[in-house]
């Protein structure tokens, strides 16, 4: 009788100590896939910076393609024969250098690049899918890096790229329990204590069968 009660209380302690193990661990590889998105996430951030700048770019390439129809129009108007000649005829206007703000912005996506670049020797990530997305920034990164010109054309490719890489990084926001799961099967020593459960389990009912 006190065999028995015995019996029943260890493997009480027993199930509960192995549940309560399943529990934290379960939580605990949450948390970390949630460290390596947050990890990711700080990189869409920068991104998100590189996106801004290609999008002034944008602006700017905009403002100065009306800008130079505005100058031919009022150069067959006025009867210029040059460029020089209407810059001439608007001395008092604040001439703003195109080509001066591209290197600003040139410089500033290089910043940022170097940023990104920078923050991968840290790199926590070891989900596959992850992973994947990482790859993908870094190639992205070396695309917008090694671009010499932004034109309309490298730009509307470069917010292709990043419009591909941030629908991936919503895909891998949604913790669902499916992909939990996978995680959680994977574990090591959620395997193990899966097996322990198992022989439990088998072990009660071979137990249970033989009216042992």
């Amino acid at each position: 009788m006190v065999f028995n009660t015995l019996w029943t209380i260890l493997l009480g302690v027993i199930g509960g100590i192995v549940s309560s193990l399943i529990v934290s661990k379960v939580f605990l590889i949450q948390s970390e896939y949630q460290i390596q998105v947050k990890y990711v996430d700080s990189i869409i951030r920068k991104i998100g910076y590189i996106s801004a700048f290609l999008q002034f770019k944008k602006y700017i390439l905009e403002v100065s393609y009306n800008h130079d129809v505005e100058i031919i129009k009022e150069m067959q108007e006025k009867g210029y024969h040059s460029e020089a000649e209407y810059y001439a005829a608007h001395a008092d206007m604040n001439w703003i250098s195109e080509d001066a703000v591209q290197k600003i912005i040139r410089e500033e996506i290089g910043k940022v690049a170097k940023s990104i670049q920078d923050d991968f020797a840290n790199n926590p990530v070891d989900d596959p899918q992850l992973i994947i997305l990482i790859r993908d920034i870094i190639t992205y990164i070396h695309d917008v890096s090694s671009v010499k010109e932004l034109t309309f054309s490298h730009i509307s490719q470069l917010k292709e790229k990043e419009k591909t890489l941030l629908n991936k990084y919503d895909s891998c926001l949604k913790m669902s329990w499916k992909k939990l799961m996978k995680l959680v099967a994977k574990d090591k020593m959620m395997i193990v204590l899966f097996i322990i459960v198992a022989l439990l389990i088998v072990g009660t009912i071979v137990a249970f069968l033989n009216k042992i």
